[in-house]
């Protein structure tokens, strides 16, 4: 029996113990996420009118897609999050880094959009067809642009690569430093080395 079958169970643990905490950890990260830009999203209002229709100001219509904006700053910061951790915990594995912090980065931003709709005020048309004149109902929370959630991926592979190349190489070999010593002299005649290795003259014999 090879010698390396044992230690099959303990890597298969051992991987799956990596992807059960990377995609916890996704999960957790784009679920707080969802939960702040469902707090500090921009929703402008309609304004119910008497025939039933709505309007809404100039001011509205340009902040429509003011959650996009904030959900690009949160994916961003997130992103940098994401990255930042793998780097600092599986450095070591290699190039499977930046397509883990990819993975994680696109798991986590998809948990922030879903989870900021369902915390938002809800599908708009419901609303506007339950309210009354002079109402003001807050368009739906959601990403009218969908390509934002490769912010998320790129923030998180873009940490990794600005490390890796600042970082310095551990698959190199050390290399010692030689001190640089000065030319060797030729020894005086008569010179041997002492204990320390100094070269030091034989001593003369006293003449009478």
């Amino acid at each position: 029996m090879s010698s390396t079958e044992p230690e099959t169970p303990v890597a298969r643990g051992r991987t799956a113990a990596w992807l059960t905490g990377v995609t916890v950890s996704s999960l957790v990260i784009g679920g707080i996420a969802g939960v702040i830009w469902s707090r500090i999203a921009p929703l402008p209002r309609y304004r119910i009118l008497i025939d039933g229709g709505a309007t809404m100001t100039e001011a509205g219509l340009a902040q429509i897609f003011g959650a996009d904006a904030w959900y690009v700053v949160i994916g961003a910061v997130g992103g940098i999050i994401i990255g930042g951790a793998m780097w600092a915990r599986f450095r070591k594995l290699g190039w499977i880094v930046p397509v883990g912090a990819l993975a994680a980065a696109m798991m986590a931003g998809l948990t922030c959009w879903q989870v900021g709709v369902l915390l938002g005020p809800g599908r708009l048309e419901p609303r506007i067809a339950a309210a009354n004149p002079g109402d003001y109902v807050p368009v739906a929370l959601t990403l009218r642009s969908p390509v934002a959630i490769v912010v998320w991926a790129f923030a998180a592979v873009g940490v990794i690569l600005i490390a890796s190349a600042l970082a310095p190489d551990d698959t190199e070999p050390r290399r010692e430093r030689r001190r640089r010593m000065p030319a060797e002299l030729p020894a005086p005649e008569g010179a041997a080395p002492d204990d320390l290795g100094e070269i030091v003259p034989e001593p003369q014999p006293i003449r009478e």
